[in-house]
């Protein structure tokens, strides 16, 4: 056995965690294919989302009703304690909301990307809706962050492939288009969320329920 060997033996390289290995087939991968899992991917995350939020407009309705019941038996004490929740509902739901969609148009950009080729000029602004996407989530959705963590490496790479890399400094997410995007999907969350969601009878007295 030569040095090498019994040095190996002696201290193995470390095994890679399930993640890396993931990381390193997607890595090896034609950029087309990466795309395609990038999309397939933002697409599962949208769905996720959109059950979450039909889940919590189930929640409000119900708490609704409460806030109305105890209002008509007299007990404003208690209808502002569920109008309390039904606000704090509401703030998640938009949240959500804000996500989803800026997602969906992220989606939109990518299957442009594959219709056109232009990969670098097109998905810069996507790489910084990510970037932002997954700062916003990290406080309330911390396992939605990581995934917006290997969304981002993954299109950073493919950016890299493309040969039209921007250095780390360069901020994706302060491109025009990218804050363009978020800011759509910021004020179309809103007008979702009073459309989808009515008025609790506290809000004309001083106790706001949207977010």
């Amino acid at each position: 056995m030569d040095f090498e060997s019994f040095a190996k033996s002696w201290a193995p390289e470390p095994k890679r965690g399930l993640r890396d290995r993931l990381r390193s087939l997607v890595d090896k991968q034609p950029m087309r294919y990466k795309l395609m899992m990038v999309n397939y991917k933002i697409k599962a995350i949208v769905t996720r989302l959109e059950a979450q939020i039909a889940r919590l407009r189930e929640r409000d309705a119900m708490l609704f009703e409460r806030v109305v019941e105890a209002l008509q038996a007299g007990d404003k004490a208690r209808a502002q304690v569920y109008a309390a929740e039904v606000a704090e509902i509401r703030k998640a739901v938009k949240q959500m909301m804000f996500v989803k969609l800026a997602l969906e148009r992220v989606a939109l950009r990518l299957e442009t990307v594959m219709s056109l080729g232009d990969v670098a000029a097109t998905i810069a602004p996507v790489v910084g809706v990510i970037r932002e996407l997954r700062h916003y989530v990290k406080g309330v959705m911390p396992m939605l962050s990581l995934e917006f963590m290997d969304l981002e490496e993954t299109l950073n790479s493919i950016i890299v492939e493309s040969g039209e890399f921007v250095g780390a400094t360069g901020g994706f997410a302060s491109t025009p288009e990218a804050k363009k995007i978020l800011q759509e999907a910021a004020v179309l969350a809103e007008q979702k969320l009073r459309e989808q969601f009515p008025e609790a009878p506290l809000a004309s007295e001083g106790q706001e329920v949207h977010a």
